[in-house]
């Protein structure tokens, strides 16, 4: 089964085009990474190198609230917590910055949940709104790298 990101065609006309850049990334298949959880899981120092150079900007500007705007669609809002919540964790890894933007995507998960928008999005993309919930985040927290007091 292709985990391969496809924009809705009802979503599409409101899409930033820097929306479908982070949803391609991280979703479609390529030479390197011919099934995406090859990426999101094992895709060590090459992935966090990658996410860096491409995205730290994005990353920068979904903490600062510029993108907000993206959450008028499921798409967008997906993309805005891979931006939060999965991307700093490699372009970050090991640093508290890794985990710097939790509660802004604990806030946009839970908007994004309450307008079914988790339930708009591929069934396999579905669990990336979930992980900024604190269940789920108490897992992924070990694999972040951060130390709380």
């Amino acid at each position: 089964m292709s985990l391969q990101f496809r924009a809705m065609s009802s979503t599409r006309h409101h899409s930033d085009p820097a929306i479908d850049q982070v949803l391609s990334y991280w979703f479609n298949e390529d030479e390197r990474y011919p099934n995406p959880v090859i990426k999101w899981y094992d895709g060590g120092q090459k992935v966090d190198q990658e996410i860096r150079s491409k995205f730290s900007e994005l990353i920068l500007s979904a903490r600062s609230k510029s993108l907000d705007s993206w959450t008028e669609t499921a798409n967008g809002t997906l993309a805005l917590l891979l931006l939060l919540d999965q991307f700093p964790r490699n372009a970050y890894r090991g640093k508290p910055d890794a985990c710097a933007s939790e509660t802004l995507a604990l806030e946009t998960a839970n908007l994004a949940i309450a307008k079914g928008q988790d339930l708009q999005v591929p069934y396999l993309h579905q669990h990336f709104f979930l992980y900024a919930l604190p269940t789920l985040r108490d897992f992924t927290w070990s694999n972040c790298g951060c130390k709380f007091v």
